[in-house]
């Protein structure tokens, strides 16, 4: 198939969304180091981990809908990089609550 955007799919492999989810797993593992090192509120980590998860999620959704629609292979990558950002998240949000609980 021919589509105008030239990286559209390499070798019948969708491959367009795939710098999105890298560049939300290196905000995730960047935003752990910072609850690793500083004291962040609760309610913070788990509003930043939920909005990351529902939009992770949300375009792993869209990838399978539009590789379905296009007749292209899916990319493995991403769904393993959507289970990496979901488990960098919870662990963060866990890490805000320990320290938020040893602090008090």
């Amino acid at each position: 198939m021919d589509f105008t955007y030239t990286n559209f799919a390499i070798d019948g492999i969708f491959t367009l969304l795939q710098p999105i989810f890298r560049t939300i797993f290196i905000f995730s593992i960047i935003f752990l180091a910072i609850v690793i090192a500083k004291v962040i509120p609760t309610w913070i980590a788990v509003l930043y981990s939920t909005f990351s998860i529902v939009i992770a999620g949300q375009l792993l959704w869209f990838s399978g809908v539009i590789i379905d629609e296009l007749a292209l292979s899916g990319n493995s990558s991403d769904t393993v990089l959507f289970i990496a950002i979901c488990i960098t998240n919870i662990i963060s949000t866990f890490v805000s609550m320990t320290k938020k609980t040893k602090e008090r």
